[in-house]
């Protein structure tokens, strides 16, 4: 496998960025991904985005931070607030305002 389609996370977005253009490079893909499968959800969100083709489906799982912390046992209010608005804002991503920031 050549070295360019394995990613690793690196430290920064820039550098997140040239391991997707050189991954879109070795798969002769340049138009992006037809996938993009993020686990985070952090700072490496807008490169991958980026980098989405047209049509493209860009998936968000795990989300161990969205599980409310505190007594297994008692029910806090707080707590689940918490985790159902962490639950929706993720959801809460306007392709347009990334359409406007992405254009070159």
């Amino acid at each position: 496998m050549m070295d360019e389609r394995i990613l690793t996370r690196p430290s920064t977005a820039k550098e997140f960025d040239e391991q997707l253009v050189g991954a879109l490079a070795a798969l002769g893909k340049p138009e992006g991904f037809d996938i993009v499968l993020d686990a985070v959800l952090g700072p490496m969100f807008d490169p991958g985005w980026a980098r989405l083709a047209r049509g493209g489906r860009y998936i968000v799982y795990g989300a161990a931070s969205m599980t409310p912390t505190g007594s297994l046992g008692g029910f806090d209010l707080w707590n689940w607030l918490t985790l159902a608005w962490r639950y929706v804002a993720p959801l809460i991503v306007s392709p347009l305002i990334h359409m406007l920031v992405h254009t070159t």
